[in-house]
């Protein structure tokens, strides 16, 4: 009886069917194992040195067989896989970001002054508080697309790395003929000198002479107004100096009257009168 003919065998549905003299054979197909009654699939890909697969590629059972296929990043028949160039192909990197090819996949680098995982980069603020920005103290940190500028303060001169004091009254003092510059850190201060006025550039002279001035001239002397100062000179008919004033007796010094006339001294002055039967005004007589 051809048992393998009329389905009487016990033959695995995965085996061949071989009629013989009283009996029949049962052989697993290729890709299975057992004694034919039963056939078990064979795992070619835990049978070791990848089934025959690339050494890029992953080794993929099958009912009876295997496949072999390209890992991620790499392309080609299984056995065969070559790196792709994500970085030529159009990696997904940020418009300002470095691509670098590697062997199945790529990297995004973002640039100096930039923050970011490379997909997305940010401008890194240098001039923040906690910021990376090394500008001197004394100059202004500005932040630019990817980096930073800096630029010293007013009164100050260097490349924003370094700043020195500028010392204005060294180049000719700015605080006009009569002012005294004095420096100072970024900046400089104008001081009128005693007898002077005024906001620093420009010193006017004070007039100690003026009412309400400080001038403090004798009664009988003439305040004169001088730059930075005054003088107090004494009034004609008057002789002294700054501490006092006195009258002069001109009748008892050289009298300006007649010889005929009466010489009568006042404050400050003189006074002349002719004779009592003369006329003129005493200092002609006749």
């Amino acid at each position: 009886v051809d048992e393998c003919a009329t389905g009487t065998d016990r033959c695995s549905e995965h085996a061949d069917c071989e009629n013989s003299i009283g009996g029949h054979t049962c052989t697993c197909h290729a890709g299975y194992e057992g004694e034919g009654e039963t056939c078990d699939d064979i795992d070619e890909c835990a049978q070791g040195a990848g089934a025959g697969c690339g050494a890029n590629a992953g080794c993929v059972n099958l009912p009876g067989s295997h496949t072999c296929e390209c890992n991620e990043g790499f392309v080609g028949d299984g056995q065969v896989c070559e790196d792709v160039d994500e970085c030529a192909e159009g990696a997904p990197c940020d418009a300002l970001a470095t691509c670098d090819n590697t062997p199945g996949s790529y990297t995004c680098t973002c640039p100096e002054g930039y923050a970011g995982d490379g997909a997305s980069c940010e401008d890194v603020d240098e001039c923040a508080p906690d910021g990376s920005g090394d500008c001197h103290a004394d100059a202004v940190c500005t932040n630019t697309e990817g980096g930073f500028d800096c630029a010293c303060k007013g009164g100050f001169t260097g490349d924003g790395k370094i700043c020195e004091d500028v010392d204005e009254c060294a180049s000719g003092s700015p605080c006009g003929p009569d002012g005294e510059c004095k420096n100072a850190r970024g900046d400089y201060e104008c001081i009128c000198p005693d007898g002077f006025d005024g906001a620093g550039g420009s010193c006017e002279d004070v007039d100690e002479c003026a009412p309400g001035g400080v001038a403090d001239c004798h009664a009988d002397a003439d305040c004169i107004n001088t730059p930075g100062g005054f003088v107090c000179a004494c009034k004609e008919g008057f002789t002294g100096d700054a501490d006092g004033c006195e009258d002069i007796d001109e009748c008892a010094e050289a009298s300006p009257c007649h010889a005929d006339a009466e010489c009568t001294n006042t404050h400050g002055g003189v006074e002349c009168r002719c004779p009592e039967g003369h006329a003129g005004n005493g200092y002609f007589c006749e």
